[in-house]
């Protein structure tokens, strides 16, 4: 999706159906499988859901091979393996030049804050719920599809108000009322609270992705494209080793000291993309 002599110009090429087709698999398993495996845990032990994804993982391991990303480079025709360094030189480059744009900094921020909210629900959400209103597997497997299918159904309205008002306007609206969710999230004691309160969160999230990835595409060169998307995965990867473990044992002692832990860095993010984001960026 990131990558676009006198003759008669060629036809135009059909649209790509396969990166559509993915995202809709993957949306359709994000909304139906947390649903699926709450249930199937809650009526046949957690152990079952676990040794069918770990099945299903061997099975398609092997196909996995036959991608051409996972291909050796001879089979790929690309570069020799001595040609690894200067290619590594290279893509550091790109990364220093990127560092020296405040709006790619200004990225990197908002990407900080979504992860909190990721290692929230990855460590934290489930054992608050459960505390706060006895959630089950079950419940909480309807809850995390919920929030799905309103992400889903929001996004459209989210790409259309990325270009109405600007895509930094609404990446930090979205990030903040994340944050101020992420925030109540101790205040609720009942499940109707509860969802309320995670819708929230999801609809911040959904405005929040769609404006980050209008703006990143909007103030990144084409020819950056492939190392930026290379460093926002090197940021993520390095926030997902921290703020998990970090999150996780503070919640240990404190469940409402993890959410507002997590929604002040939050918040400490919004204001550093709120300050390098440059008006530039708003007209794009």
């Amino acid at each position: 999706a990131l990558g676009r002599m006198q003759a008669p110009p060629p036809a135009p090429a059909a649209p790509p159906t396969a990166p559509p087709t993915l995202q809709a698999v993957g949306f359709l398993s994000f909304a139906l499988g947390p649903a699926a495996g709450g249930m199937l845990g809650e009526r046949t032990g957690p152990a079952v859901p676990f040794l069918l994804i770990g099945a299903v993982l061997l099975l398609t391991a092997p196909l996995k091979l036959l991608l051409p990303e996972t291909l050796s480079p001879q089979r790929r025709g690309g570069a020799e393996i001595v040609q690894l360094r200067s290619m590594a030189g290279g893509l550091f480059a790109s990364y220093r030049a990127l560092l020296a744009d405040p709006n790619q900094i200004a990225l990197l921020a908002l990407k900080v804050a979504f992860l909190c909210g990721l290692s929230l629900v990855l460590t934290v959400v489930p054992i608050h719920a459960t505390a706060a209103w006895g959630a089950s597997a079950a419940d909480l497997g309807k809850l995390y599809s919920l929030v799905t299918l309103l992400s889903l159904v929001v996004s459209p309205l989210a790409g259309l108000l990325a270009d109405r008002i600007g895509r930094p306007t609404l990446a930090l609206c979205g990030s903040l009322a994340t944050a101020l969710s992420v925030a109540c999230m101790p205040l609720a004691k009942s499940r109707g609270v509860y969802c309320l309160i995670r819708a929230v969160w999801a609809l911040g999230e959904a405005f929040l992705i769609t404006a980050y990835t209008a703006l990143a595409l909007d103030v990144t060169p084409e020819e950056q494209r492939g190392a930026r998307s290379s460093l926002d995965n090197q940021v993520g990867d390095v926030a997902l080793l921290v703020l998990p473990l970090t999150l996780g044992i503070i919640g240990h002692y404190s469940l409402a000291g993890a959410f507002w832990l997590a929604s002040a860095v939050m918040l400490a993010a919004n204001a550093v993309f709120a300050r390098l984001v440059t008006p530039a960026a708003n007209s794009e």
